[in-house]
């Protein structure tokens, strides 16, 4: 509990100095006070990179992440429908104006949020004010209206065509930059009945490279119910992906109720590129799969589990548990970084021997923890990187970015950021 009385004094403190800012303005904004939690990160290259916030806040820097600047809303200061918690975000340059950004982020509610055009990224404004994402759920009557908690988008090069995966089923498409939204389903557009839960989606990925002249008909998409879906047609239609039935499992599967929350690849533009997915059950399980081929079915690998409802792993929390985001860095080694409960940081490490995720960093000639050569392997860094404090009570990572080949951004909880 050390932690969450620190958190609880530092949000009293940050609430009073930002309220007694506001009251000296004509517009107070007390709702950008929304809990602090940093979702989303995206970086466009090693300098400038982008989050996504409570409260609708986004910020972006300039130096690598070394200072972060709040974007401004000149259309939209205020619009209340937009503070709400942002989840995803997703950055790219204009083709043949590298110094031209354009950017979405998107959150709860169904709001979707847009670039000011010539602004480089600092001025935002409501992308979507009568088009509100909806999930599978999405009948006038009775089930009223349900607008859904969006977890990511992914935007296709000509900035006008792309997708938003989220909550309940939602999984839409926009032809114009994100001003409206459709189903685009065919025939399967009937929405689920009101008592009905329908799928959960959590990522998207789109492959650049699927067809000459025609590129971005091969993607994927990781939800819950232990499944990625795969598309070849532009995502016309998907063919599920079960992960714990197809793949041998390092952790006993309880089927059904993986959450897979991130993925990533080595090349983003290539379909058969190798690539990550990660996920897990509540604080029980963690799960990190590996696929050598763009995440088809017979493509994936478990590469790391850790499973806490059985006695033998009963380590403590602080190990390896529900991963929330995951970036794939030197694709030749290959390396990458793992994000998630209780603020678990894990790098992949080729040459090192595993170890107990909750003991201390390797020691040579310790039979207990060894150091040395061995099969590429997960190792936890949390050790390194935060102070020593109750497993339990470390807050987690939520997201990852890619900022080099050798550099990651990891966002979570208190609107920590870690480079």
């Amino acid at each position: 509990m050390i932690s969450f009385h620190r958190g609880l004094v530092l949000g009293i403190l940050v609430a009073v100095v930002l309220a007694a800012s506001a009251a000296s303005q004509s517009q107070p904004k007390f709702h950008r006070l929304h809990g602090g939690l940093t979702h989303g990160v995206f970086f466009l290259d090693s300098q400038r990179g982008w989050t996504a916030e409570d409260g609708g806040v986004i910020r972006y820097t300039t130096n690598s992440g070394v200072n972060w600047t709040e974007v401004t809303f000149p259309q939209d200061e205020d619009n209340e429908a937009i503070r709400v918690p942002l989840q995803g975000i997703f950055v790219q340059t204009v083709p043949d104006q590298p110094s031209e950004v354009r950017a979405w982020a998107v959150g709860d509610n169904g709001v979707v949020l847009t670039t000011l055009p010539g602004q480089n990224g600092t001025q935002w404004r409501d992308a979507n004010p009568a088009s509100r994402v909806a999930d599978a759920r999405d009948a006038p009557l009775p089930c009223g209206q349900n607008l859904s908690k969006l977890y990511n988008i992914y935007m296709l090069s000509d900035g006008l065509t792309g997708w938003v995966v989220g909550l309940d089923g939602a999984l839409r498409k926009t032809v114009n930059g994100g001003l409206t939204w459709f189903n685009p389903f065919t025939p399967a557009t009937d929405p689920f009945p009101c008592d009905e839960d329908p799928r959960d989606a959590y990522d998207i990925h789109f492959f650049a490279d699927s067809t000459p002249g025609a590129p971005y008909t091969k993607g994927i998409f990781a939800s819950e119910y232990d499944k990625v879906f795969t598309t070849t047609d532009a995502g016309a239609t998907w063919s599920e992906v079960d992960l714990v039935l197809s793949v041998p499992g390092i952790c006993p599967s309880i089927t059904g109720q993986v959450e897979f929350w991130a993925i990533d690849f080595d090349n983003p533009l290539l379909s058969m590129s190798p690539g990550w997915l990660v996920g897990g059950i509540g604080n029980n399980r963690g799960y990190i799969f590996r696929t050598t081929g763009g995440g088809v079915f017979g493509s994936w690998e478990q590469t790391k589990c850790v499973d806490f409802l059985s006695p033998n792993e009963q380590v403590g929390i602080c190990g390896l548990s529900t991963m929330y985001s995951v970036v794939a860095l030197n694709s030749s080694d290959p390396t990458a970084v793992s994000g998630g409960y209780d603020a678990g940081v894990f790098d992949y490490r080729a040459g090192t021997a595993d170890f107990n995720p909750c003991a201390t960093p390797c020691v040579e000639g310790n039979p207990g923890n060894p150091c040395g050569a061995g099969a590429p392997t997960w190792v936890q860094l949390n050790v390194d990187l935060f102070p020593v404090e109750p497993c339990d009570s470390q807050p987690p990572i939520f997201g990852a970015a890619k900022i080099s080949s050798t550099e990651a951004c990891l966002v979570g909880s208190f609107g920590r950021i870690l480079h």
